[in-house]
This record gives structure tokens, C-alpha cells and sequence, in this order.
């Protein structure tokens, strides 16, 4: 072999164009390459980079074969030193981005056509500056009509009441935001209520897939895992929450990060940051913990009759016929709440203050009463945490110990026996009855439902012990 001739390595990188080569914040390596016109990001250890330099070395070598595995791993690794070194950091997003003061939505679709919007309107553009990733489960969106109207969606899920529909359209308009906590939508009702219909309407309008609900995961990771592939988390037929993926929940609402080897073989340890909008639907209560419940929208839905019934694909082709009148609703929508948000003043701010101001913002465009989405969204947090305290004994004990008075003090042998005597603990599993050790903490999750119910608690520690204390709101 001549000692002058090259690499296939060597010709692979000669045949490159310019590539833009940066690094994300996991210290991965992402080029963004020009395929049929359209920009593509692609991050370089990816099946589908390696298949874009197995063509590029094919075109420039007229050869019909592709080169060798090591030569293609080579310039990987060449180009992965390249954008760690000399790119820069840059977000990447997956189906929607806040960025500065627009938001973009990728439709999916074959000629790379994204969705912006802006305090003036929308328009459909192409190859935007926008990191968008693409993975195999995203399906197409239609291109949204400009006269399009949200409230055409009513006919399409399933709803109690008005302020229920309301409850939705704000958790709706939250899901198109990067930049905030996002609220957790849980969808309660009984079999035939259309909880899973409704969850896969929400998707089409959000993040199309080919997986609109999947089981919840067992653990921390698996869901950080999930939402690395995707932008909305839709999980089915929810039985329970354990503690702790409630409490991976509220990371994902409010911004969290895992670390994990299972996704990244090639890196020793990844660091997987995420926030995510989360839909939970299931029968009974599916969440419990007060934490959690801050965090929620919650939606009771109803039974549907028999005869109201819909054979299910004539049910899509209705929807399909909307769809694009819906999804320019929709951006109509957030159009007008970036331009008015900065305008809007809360009297009060709730836990999830940022959702409640977007959702206020766009109260004009939607015909709603000025205010009126605080008061709804209250209304709903005020009903499930008192909900909550009054279907866990222990809460219902410390209700039923307060009515006889309007302060109690002591310790926690003193409480569990003042309580005791207030119900039949025979009648309770041990599990939801707390040990002496559990009680403070119990208390303290039990409290912001308390509080709702006019009982506020608190603990004090002198030489000898520690005392509680529970007082009723005169």
C-alpha cells in the first residue's frame, strides 16, 4: 500500500462541509448538518450521524461500499474532541422552546417547519435557530389555521364543568412553556370516563407520539430516562403513588436532575436535568402526599353515558377534521398572553404563582372574568388538599379532636392517645396509622390541608421534651 494514500478516516472528514459542532450541558457532542435542505441536530455518537458520514464518504469516493466500522468511530471521536474543545454550550429542546420572548413549536414534519410565536402573532418558519431534537417515537402535527378557536376542544374531552374545561385549557397553556414550573395534570374518574381519550387528545395538541401514555416508571431514573425522549409525560391507569416517585414528580414540575449510566454507555456518569408537564389519570385518588398536590391541577371526570358513546374512529376523524383549528387556537392564545403577561398583577400568589399569571394572561382572549382563573385554580387546590386530610384517618382524627376545642397541647404519646379516642383504630391498617417516631412528620405533610381546614400546627422543644401544638383559626 502506498504510504501516501488516505485514510478512509482521512477522506471521510476531507468530504465534511463546514459542520457547526457544539456540546450540550451533558457534554455530549451535536453537529447540525444540512440533509435535503432541511437542518437537522444530530448528536454524534448517533446511528443516524454515523449513517450521514457513511454517505458523505460514499458520494465523494463514488465507492458503493461503506467504510470500515474503526474509520467511522474515528472521526467521531475526532469530531466529539472538536465540539468539547472548541463549541459552544447551546439548550437543546425537544417539540417546544421558550426562548427569550417566543415560544416554538416543532410540527415534526418532513420540510423541518416549526411554529413561532410572538407578542404580534405566528407564523409557520423554516429551520429555525432552535436546537431542536427529534426522536423516533415524535409523529407529525398539522399546521395550525389562523381562525382556529381553543374552545372547539370541548368537544373532544371529557369535563364536569366549566371551570373543569377552564382548569384544562390553563394546564393546556402551561405545557407550551420551558421556562417555568409546570403544574401536574391528574385526571381522576371511573372506568368508561374517558380519562385515557382525554390524555391522547392532550398529547396530539402538545407532543405528538406514538407512545401518548406509557405505564409510570418504577424509579427516579427510568422517569428522568423518559423525559430525555420526550417534552410531555403522559403515564395511564395510575394505581398509587409511592413517597418517593411523588416526590420525582415534583422535581419534574418544579425542575429537578438525576444522575444515571444507563443512557450514555461511552461516559461514566450523565446528569440528566429535566421539567417536564406530567398527566397522571387513573380511578380513586392517585395522589396523596400534600407536596404533590400543590404542584396539581386535578380533574374528576364524569361517566359517560351509554348513548353519548362514540365508535372510536369515527371519534378521530372528528378530531382529525379540528385538529389544525384547535392548534391555532391555541397559538392565537399564547400569542396574546406573552404580549399581556408582563401587565398581569396577582392579589394573591399561590404556590404555583408563574402558571397562574401566564394562565391570567390570557383570561382577556378567552372571554373569561379578569381574575377568575386565580379563584378557579384555588377553588381546586382548596377542595383536593382538604379532600386529602379528611380521607387520611390520622387527618380525620386531629379534625375530629379540634372541633372540641380550639387549642391542644402536648407531646406524642399524649397526641396518639387524644386521637385514639376519637377513632377506631381497629379499623385502621397499621400502615396508615403513624408510630410515635412518624407522627411529627406526618403532621407537617398533613399541614398545608390543615391549615385549609382552619387547624395550624406547630412544634416547640424546651429542656425536657418537645411539645405540639394544634389551634384553630378563630
Amino acid at each position: 500500500m502506498s504510504k501516501n494514500k488516505k485514510s478512509e478516516a482521512h477522506l471521510i472528514l476531507e468530504s465534511l462541509p463546514d459542520l457547526e459542532l457544539f456540546k450540550s450541558e451533558l457534554e455530549m457532542g451535536y453537529a447540525k448538518v444540512v440533509v435535503n435542505n432541511n437542518k437537522k441536530i444530530l448528536p454524534l455518537q448517533s446511528e443516524e450521524f454515523k449513517r450521514y458520514l457513511i454517505y458523505l464518504y460514499m458520494t465523494a469516493t463514488d465507492n458503493i461500499s461503506a467504510p470500515k466500522k474503526t474509520a467511522i468511530d474515528e472521526v467521531v471521536s475526532t469530531l466529539e474532541a472538536k465540539a468539547f474543545i472548541e463549541g459552544k454550550l447551546e439548550s437543546l429542546y425537544r417539540r417546544v422552546a421558550k426562548v427569550e420572548d417566543k415560544i416554538y413549536l416543532d410540527l415534526c414534519n418532513s420540510k423541518n417547519e416549526v411554529v413561532e410565536v410572538s407578542k404580534d402573532g405566528w407564523s409557520i418558519v423554516r429551520n429555525p435557530e432552535v436546537n431542536f431534537i427529534r426522536t423516533k417515537s415524535m409523529l407529525p402535527l398539522p399546521r395550525p389555521k389562523v381562525d382556529g378557536k381553543l374552545e372547539l376542544l370541548k368537544e373532544f374531552i371529557n369535563f364536569r364543568t366549566e371551570d373543569d374545561f377552564k382548569l384544562l385549557t390553563g394546564w393546556l397553556l402551561s405545557a407550551f412553556r420551558t421556562d417555568m414550573p409546570l403544574p401536574i395534570l391528574i385526571l381522576n374518574g371511573e372506568q368508561g370516563s374517558a380519562k385515557s381519550t382525554t390524555t391522547k387528545v392532550l398529547n396530539r395538541l402538545i407532543d405528538y407520539s406514538e407512545i401518548p401514555v406509557r405505564t409510570l416508571p418504577n424509579n427516579e431514573q427510568d422517569l428522568a430516562i423518559a423525559a430525555f425522549h420526550t417534552w410531555l409525560l403522559s403515564f395511564d391507569n395510575v394505581s398509587g403513588l409511592t413517597g418517593r416517585m411523588s416526590d420525582s414528580l415534583c422535581k419534574m414540575s418544579t425542575g429537578g436532575a438525576q444522575t444515571t449510566r444507563k443512557l450514555f454507555e461511552n461516559y461514566g456518569e450523565a446528569v440528566l436535568k429535566y421539567r417536564r408537564p406530567v398527566i397522571l389519570n387513573g380511578i380513586g385518588d392517585i395522589a396523596q402526599r400534600q407536596d404533590l398536590l400543590d404542584r396539581a391541577v386535578v380533574n374528576n371526570l364524569p361517566s359517560i353515558n351509554q348513548e353519548n358513546r362514540q365508535f372510536e374512529k369515527d371519534f378521530w376523524q372528528r378530531f382529525e377534521k379540528e385538529w389544525p383549528f384547535i392548534l391555532g387556537g391555541i397559538m392565537n392564545t399564547l400569542s396574546v398572553a406573552l404580549k399581556s403577561e408582563g401587565s398581569v398583577h396577582l392579589d394573591e400568589k399561590p404556590r404555583m404563582a408563574d402558571f397562574v399569571r401566564w394562565v391570567t394572561a390570557a383570561e382577556g382572549y378567552l372571554g373569561w372574568p379578569n381574575g377568575e382563573f386565580l379563584n378557579i385554580y384555588e377553588n381546586n387546590k382548596d377542595f383536593i388538599v382538604k379532600d386529602v386530610v379528611y380521607s387520611d384517618p390520622f387527618g380525620f382524627a386531629v379534625l375530629t379532636l379540634m372541633e372540641e376545642r380550639d387549642e391542644w397541647e402536648g407531646n406524642v404519646n399524649d397526641l396518639l392517645s387524644a386521637l385514639e379516642r376519637h377513632i377506631f383504630k381497629k379499623h385502621i391498617e397499621y400502615k396508615d396509622w403513624p408510630t410515635e417516631r412518624k407522627v411529627r412528620e406526618r403532621l407537617s405533610r398533613l399541614s398545608p390541608g390543615l391549615r385549609r381546614c382552619g387547624i395550624y400546627y406547630t412544634s416547640s422543644t424546651n429542656k425536657c421534651s418537645r411539645y405540639l401544638k394544634l389551634k384553630r383559626n378563630k
